[in-house]
């Protein structure tokens, strides 16, 4: 097995010098997983030509692409599109403390990942952010600039579901997106 980067979105397979005749039985290609979601309601068109997939609020389960992920209990309710005109990525979001604490899951091969996540809404500052995947905390600020803050940490995935929950200390959590990258 040999592990190779791709960079421009093809998968070269050539024999090298000296070898003559050389035959090939079969080649099994995998690919790392990733991907980018942002919370958004549903009325929202979703952001598939910046490349996110949306999340609705929806319990975990299937979803398109064959995707698997959700919440651990239904949260439409808490999805929001704030309306400000600023980023439509950090205008939408999802409210992970509104009426109980929300998880968030999606199905992953086992490993480690990069996770990035942005949260916040466009001009309030109202909200001690602190969110964690996999018990390793990724995110934890006060809002700045525009109302946002940001984060990133590896984590390692044993159980085959990446989860997303408030981490001890966060008040009025808000996820805009997550970025998770298998490395």
């Amino acid at each position: 097995m040999k592990l190779v980067d791709v960079s421009d979105g093809r998968l070269t397979v050539r024999g090298s010098s000296p070898a003559v005749n050389n035959k090939l039985a079969f080649l099994e290609v995998k690919r790392k997983f990733g991907i980018d979601i942002n919370f958004q309601p549903a009325s929202n068109p979703p952001l598939e030509n910046f490349g996110y997939l949306p999340d609705n609020g929806l319990v975990y389960g299937a979803r398109q692409f064959g995707f698997t992920y959700g919440w651990n209990v239904e949260n439409t309710a808490n999805m929001v599109d704030a309306g400000h005109d600023v980023d439509i990525v950090a205008q939408r979001h999802a409210r992970m403390q509104q009426g109980g604490e929300r998880i968030w899951e999606i199905a992953v091969p086992n490993g480690v990942y990069e996770v990035s996540m942005l949260a916040g809404e466009p001009f309030n500052y109202v909200g001690a952010y602190r969110i964690q995947a996999e018990d390793t905390v990724v995110l934890s600020g006060m809002p700045t600039g525009y109302g946002y803050t940001t984060g990133i940490a590896r984590v390692a995935v044993l159980d085959g579901r990446l989860t997303v929950k408030s981490a001890p200390g966060a008040g009025n959590n808000r996820i805009n997106a997550v970025y998770i990258r298998q490395q």
